[in-house]
């Protein structure tokens, strides 16, 4: 018997999926995790290439359902360069700080 539990919506992600992901921002000294309906990676890429995240420190990907969880910065920084390479043009600025922060930093000394 169904219960009405059954029928709420999940934002639980099921079948061969890339995760949950969530974005931690920054406001001045001030971190939060960013309240957003933008959980897949896709929509995550999306909405730094539009700018809709301000400052973002960085991403975190989750599985509850297979039990995971990992910092996917790096993975969004090389996606968002390789669009911007593919499209011949630069990144928008708050794409650009993000990259800068996870993969140029990566190689200072």
């Amino acid at each position: 018997m169904a219960t009405q539990a059954d029928s709420l919506p999940t934002r639980i992600p099921s079948g061969n999926s890339t995760g949950i992901h969530l974005v931690e921002c920054a406001y001045g000294r001030v971190r939060y995790w960013r309240e957003a309906d933008l959980t897949d990676r896709q929509s995550v890429i999306s909405g730094l290439m539009q700018n809709q995240f301000e400052d973002a420190i960085r991403i975190v990907a989750f599985d509850p359902v297979e039990g995971w969880c990992r910092d996917v910065s790096q993975d969004i920084a090389q996606a968002l360069t390789e669009i911007a390479n593919r499209d011949g043009a630069d990144l928008p600025y708050e794409a650009s700080k993000f990259v800068g922060r996870h993969l140029l930093n990566r190689y200072a000394a």
